[in-house]
């Protein structure tokens, strides 16, 4: 249920669960609070330009903005994390560096058509025909792509020095759909094959030539086998029982708990379906820090803080803290939106080789080409193989990845591999562009990836 005022501005939401979302606003119509259950989110303004100032949380966390006319040159965060990233701008409004506290900046360079050439350590060159990105180097490290006709990348490369350390070959269908994968890791190789129903979801993966996953949907596009498992669903297509797992839900369609074998996990959200809590069967307690924009800037393990990020944007993780708020990691992204191509931790440089979703598949030492982590996945993104366990957070098409709660945190939500599906219903209802609300990608985690959640 919505109340408005008198100017048409949305002043109340009644959710399902009987909680309400209050929002007040200034003479100049802009928003000055949100008040949830758990407290309430405040804006600030700069009394001369008007352009914002500050978002503080419920959770303490507060961010603070400074600009240079349009551009934004500083977001610094206070409360439980306290840091902050300072931008520069070059001629044409691109950013020309960004420093994280009193870390290295790191420094971008573009050429003529302002296509980026340099993210810090890491170069790219571009087809001069097509312009789409044709190599990359990073100290020993080099990456080279290959498109179809259409765009799409066809092949992936990167070696180190002379030694192959990961090779991607994809062949497509007419709907430029992923039929066949011919991908090297570390020195295996594996052919997958991939088929699709009329409603282009995903019914069967191969490996070498034998069915390893295969899946079937019902009319609302939930998915009701998986394997030998079969599950069933309610009327809000929530999922209720899947093989011997059960699931409950709150009024507002978050999942609340899962048990499997005895063995229950809770989950507890805020006003707005943000995450904040997870207990554990063996009773440890993970508890999430959001910041004003609703992005998770911090982790709890019984109440210690363990972990935080600082981002750039709604969606990219610039840095990782420890919990003392120590600097432990610098991303430095370039040639995709969802994962960062490299990371500087503890004075190393290590590079991401991800698959053609963003998925990281090994973490190479840009410098020596030793493998620091190598991972692997299902096709719905249940890890099968992690070597280093938390030596970096990024994980299944570039997402969050917990390793204590098995949770990939992606923009609004947190995803669940290996039920395939959300933990919450699409905060933008069906303008997400599925009448399933809880679906991942439309059944298709082959193709296409969701980073805002």
């Amino acid at each position: 249920q919505y109340s408005y005022n008198a100017d048409h501005q949305l002043t109340q939401i009644l959710r399902p669960g009987g909680d309400t979302v209050s929002m007040a606003y200034d003479t100049a119509g802009r928003p000055t609070s949100l008040t949830v259950a758990q407290g309430a989110y405040t804006y600030a303004y700069d009394p001369t330009t008007g352009q914002l100032a500050s978002v503080s949380a419920p959770a303490g966390s507060t961010v603070s903005y400074g600009y240079d006319g349009a551009l934004r040159t500083s977001e610094s965060w206070s409360g439980p994390v306290n840091e902050s990233v300072a931008y520069a701008y070059n001629d044409d409004f691109l950013v020309q560096s960004w420093q994280v506290g009193n870390e290295p900046a790191v420094a971008y360079a573009y050429n003529a058509d302002l296509q980026l050439v340099q993210a810090g350590e890491m170069a790219y060159t571009y087809a001069p025909a097509s312009g789409y990105l044709e190599s990359a180097t990073l100290d020993g490290v080099a990456s080279a792509w290959q498109y179809t006709p259409f765009g799409e990348m066809s092949t992936y490369a990167v070696t180190f020095q002379t030694d192959e350390l990961y090779d991607l070959a994809l062949t497509r269908d007419v709907a430029g759909r992923v039929v066949t994968k011919t991908e090297t890791v570390a020195g295996v190789t594996a052919v997958y094959g991939y088929a699709y129903d009329v409603a282009g979801r995903l019914v069967a993966v191969s490996q070498d030539g034998a069915v390893v996953e295969n899946y079937a949907y019902d009319a609302n596009g939930n998915r009701v086998l998986a394997g030998e498992d079969t599950a069933v669903y309610d009327a809000q297509d929530r999922l209720r029982q899947r093989g011997n797992h059960t699931y409950t839900y709150n009024a507002s369609g978050d999942l609340t708990s899962h048990t499997e074998a005895g063995q229950t996990t809770t989950y507890d959200y805020d006003s707005l379906s943000n995450l904040l809590a997870v207990t554990l069967p063996t009773g440890d307690e993970i508890t999430y820090i959001v910041d004003g924009h609703n992005r998770r800037v911090g982790k709890r393990v019984n109440g210690v803080l363990t972990q935080a990020f600082l981002y750039q944007g709604q969606l990219n993780p610039l840095a990782e803290l420890d919990g003392s708020g120590a600097v432990v990691s610098l991303f430095v992204y370039g040639s995709r939106g969802n994962v960062p191509d490299y990371m500087v931790k503890h004075g190393r440089v290590y590079h991401f080789v991800t698959d053609h979703l963003g998925s990281v598949q090994l973490v190479v030492d840009a410098e020596t080409g030793d493998i620091a982590q190598q991972l692997s996945y299902s096709a719905w993104g249940v890890v099968t193989q992690d070597t280093n366990p938390g030596f970096q957070p990024f994980g299944f098409a570039g997402g969050l990845y917990d390793t204590d709660t098995g949770l990939v945190r992606f923009g609004a939500r947190d995803y669940d591999a290996a039920s395939g599906r959300w933990t919450s219903k699409d905060p933008l209802g069906f303008a997400g562009g599925d009448a399933n609300l809880y679906a991942y990608v439309l059944n298709n985690p082959v193709n296409l990836i969701d980073s805002n959640g």
